[in-house]
């Protein structure tokens, strides 16, 4: 409710603003919140690194031996790993149906040397070369992998080091609790966007994302519909059951902004009410929190094809690969 608030209130404060500001105080609004965007999305960056990294690690520490994790963990990330590819996949077909695209075959034969190196890099770039670095470019997946590094070495040292596990979950919760801090401020982000571009005049591209946005939410709703299908098959559970048990945390994690708001709640209902065990539960919510968002597969996808499509962007092939790996590489993130 506070982002439809925000929304609404930016739209009338916008019309408000265009109408009776003059230029000079125009000036002073658009640097005023232009600043205050930039400082609350660079506070969520600075701690979604971080982040990522105390979960991951919290997680692989949770399952408690070498052995363990490496049976659970190539069995939760190849799932996580082939469910976005299967995301990937239908929501690029879907979003160049809908958003057409300026298309030619004639520079597709040959993939072009700076594609190439595009391709070769987005993919060898995911291994980091120092560790502050990757914090600092905020590169999540570089980041990832130094949790999982940090996890598996930890895991060899528990038993000489007993308190390693207490204290890298103490972190994860600070952290999470700081994130969500920042995150509860995204409203005045959006009211300040939508403020600025309607005292601006800068309305033609925002009256179209409602296209986009439509397209987004079916694609989520046919998303989750059809994991729920494909659980309830794997799983040999009823969809009564995993809607009952499962969907009402899932809403309250989507509407809470953040789902590291809920994580020890979310954990908790894993083991309580679908008896899971309680290092598989630390382990999948925490990995899936970073490997399985289907919704971000949606936006960027579609927010990809649409911004290509408004804009005219000519396209081929290689273009269209190095999309498809970039939206995957990030979705990831």
């Amino acid at each position: 409710y506070l982002v439809v608030a925000a929304a609404v209130l930016g739209v009338l404060c916008g019309i408000i603003g265009r109408n009776l500001l003059s230029p000079a105080a125009i000036y002073y609004v658009n640097y005023f919140f232009s600043k205050v965007s930039e400082t609350i999305l660079g506070l969520l960056a600075m701690t979604a690194g971080p982040f990522v990294f105390f979960s991951i690690y919290n997680a692989v520490l949770g399952v408690g031996n070498v052995g363990k994790f490496s049976k659970m963990g190539k069995s939760t990330l190849g799932h996580f790993l082939f469910c976005d590819v299967f995301f990937v996949v239908i929501s690029v077909v879907t979003t160049v149906i809908v958003f057409p695209l300026s298309f030619s075959l004639h520079s597709s034969a040959n993939v072009s040397r700076d594609t190439y190196s595009s391709i070769v890099d987005a993919i060898f770039g995911i291994f980091p070369n120092n560790f502050f670095g990757s914090f600092v470019e905020g590169n999540i997946v570089q980041i990832l992998i130094l949790a999982l590094l940090f996890g598996i070495a930890s895991i060899m040292m528990i038993k000489s080091h007993p308190g390693i596990s207490e204290c890298v979950s103490t972190l994860t919760d600070i952290v999470g609790k700081i994130m969500g801090w920042f995150t509860y401020l995204l409203p005045i982000v959006i009211f300040a966007s939508l403020a600025t571009n309607i005292i601006n005049g800068d309305m033609s591209d925002i009256l179209k994302v409602w296209y986009m946005v439509v397209v987004v939410i079916l694609l989520i709703i046919l998303f989750y519909v059809a994991y729920l299908i494909i659980a309830s098959i794997k799983c040999k559970v009823s969809i009564k059951k995993l809607c009952k048990d499962t969907l009402p945390l899932a809403f309250l994690s989507m509407m809470a902004g953040s789902s590291t708001v809920i994580l020890p709640e979310l954990i908790d209902n894993l083991c309580s009410k679908l008896s899971m065990n309680k290092s598989l539960a630390r382990f999948a919510s925490s990995t899936g929190m970073v490997f399985f968002p289907p919704d971000a597969v949606v936006v960027l996808t579609s927010a990809t094809f649409f911004c290509a499509s408004v804009g005219e962007v000519k396209t081929d092939i290689s273009w269209m690969l190095l999309a498809v790996i970039m939206c995957y590489l990030f979705s990831i993130s």
